[in-house]
């Protein structure tokens, strides 16, 4: 009768842990793209239009979707050309750092924004189960690598995502991502921050005169 005991314990505790598993292996990802950027000059950075989008994102993001486990933006290093300049690529890190720094979280910048596989199978990874997580990145890039994740489920094809028009910022493309043992289950939604209309002047503006 112990022995009996045991065993059922052990296949109870066995059965458990695999349920367990089989739900924690659930994650939802947000992706946004960077805040607005001057329009006539390429430096690689947001204008200030888009540092107030930036500065009203944690509280919109917090309230549709709750406080991320983990926040992705591309290396700043990597640098952008334009007319044989070259300027290192801070749009989506400026953008998503008021997020960041409000709810006391790091910022995961080990990949640059063209790293768009490198990126994609990191955030399929195990040690991601059961996360919700943000994602500021550049919208074409941000395309592909939505595209990438959508398609590892057999029954979801590219055509399904939508391009991303270049003078749109205000989307948000969510995936949320269901593993059971090999097959994935992924289901692509689409929602808005509404901060289009944000003024075109820095915060505490500095005197010109």
């Amino acid at each position: 009768m112990k022995i009996l005991f045991i065993y059922i314990l052990i296949l109870f505790n066995y059965i458990s842990y695999s349920y367990a598993s089989e739900s924690n292996n659930e994650k939802t990802v947000i992706f946004i793209r960077h805040g607005e950027k001057p329009l006539n000059v390429e430096i690689g950075q947001i204008n200030c239009k888009g540092l107030n989008r930036s500065l009203k994102l944690p509280k919109v993001l917090v309230q549709k979707f709750g406080k991320p486990n983990f926040i992705f933006a591309p290396n700043p290093s990597d640098q952008i050309e334009k007319k044989q300049q070259k300027f290192s690529y801070n749009r989506p890190l400026s953008t998503i750092e008021p997020t960041a720094i409000q709810l006391g979280l790091p910022t995961n910048t080990l990949f640059g924004f063209t790293d768009v596989k490198r990126l994609s199978n990191e955030i399929l990874s195990e040690k991601y189960n059961n996360s919700l997580i943000f994602v500021s990145w550049e919208h074409n890039k941000l395309v592909e690598i939505v595209k990438y994740i959508y398609t590892k489920d057999k029954n979801n094809k590219e055509t399904d995502i939508p391009d991303w028009p270049t003078i749109k910022y205000d989307d948000i493309y969510i995936l949320k991502i269901k593993k059971e043992n090999s097959s994935y289950q992924i289901k692509f939604t689409q929602d808005k921050q509404n901060l289009d209309n944000q003024s075109e002047v820095c915060p505490f503006p500095i005197d010109s005169k």
